[in-house]
């Protein structure tokens, strides 16, 4: 069973090693989201326990001080002159797509774009044969133009870390990784014991315009090798199977293709 997202920030937000880099998270509701926009301005509305980045909102008021709002999804966006007419619609939508389980609000970042899309980097974090967690695999996620998700279900690419911190200096870049690299292990380290993590952890970072990273989701639920074989790096594929062998977790039959 996949965990609640609710359950799994507040439980990140109690070590005191990651706290800061969790967006703030709560139960959807009519308050929470109010009170969140009127925060943070831009949010998202997802399912607590959801996948493929199905039923996933973003929520906005057009500008400090408006009565107007907006939200979208998929490639659709609309607005709204009060926040009750969003709302409702917010939860029209819910309906109309038979998605009616229990939803989350998240505060929005303005996330690091490349070529004018959305981005969010996953990294594969995985117990090595001396039973330290290491990083095997870092690839970032783009989102389709016009959406605001960037897995592949969503119609998202992948590129290299590199390539989208291209303009940083070379010691700025590898002060951004060490920092990425350490927050992931550090979660690792901290939902070892809580979970069964065969096939280890995949960590979604989000940069934001300042390159400073956000804790955007834990998957410790079965992370695939799909957007490493996107992006055609074979020496991570390679060094995961390997763990993936050693720790005896499950390789499905997309894991085993080349």
């Amino acid at each position: 069973m996949r965990p609640s997202k609710v359950i799994q920030a507040r439980r990140l937000t109690m070590n005191p090693k990651f706290a800061s880099y969790i967006p703030g998270t709560r139960v959807m509701s009519r308050r929470n989201l109010k009170q969140y926009l009127r925060k943070y301005r831009m949010v998202y509305v997802k399912p607590d326990v959801g996948v493929a980045g199905k039923g996933v909102m973003k929520v906005w008021k057009q500008k400090k001080g408006s009565k107007k709002f907006r939200y979208k999804v998929g490639y659709r966006s609309r607005k709204f002159s009060s926040f009750p007419r969003m709302y409702r619609s917010i939860l029209y939508n819910r309906r109309r797509t038979k998605r009616t389980r229990k939803y989350i609000v998240q505060r929005g970042i303005r996330l690091l774009k490349y070529r004018k899309r959305w981005t969010d980097i996953r990294v594969w974090v995985q117990k090595n044969k001396k039973n330290d967690w290491v990083v095997t695999g870092m690839v970032v996620r783009v989102s389709k133009r016009g959406k605001i998700i960037t897995n592949n279900h969503g119609g998202g690419s992948v590129t290299s870390v590199s390539k989208l911190l291209r303009h940083l200096p070379k010691s700025r870049r590898k002060r951004v990784i060490r920092e990425i690299t350490r927050l992931s292990r550090a979660i690792a380290e901290d939902m070892d014991g809580r979970f069964t993590l065969k096939r280890g952890v995949g960590v979604d970072i989000g940069l934001d315009r300042k390159y400073r990273p956000w804790i955007i989701e834990v998957n410790t639920h079965s992370p695939g090798l799909d957007v490493f074989r996107k992006l055609g790096n074979r020496a991570a594929i390679k060094r995961i199977r390997s763990l993936l062998k050693y720790r005896g977790g499950y390789l499905g039959w997309k894991d085993r293709m080349r």
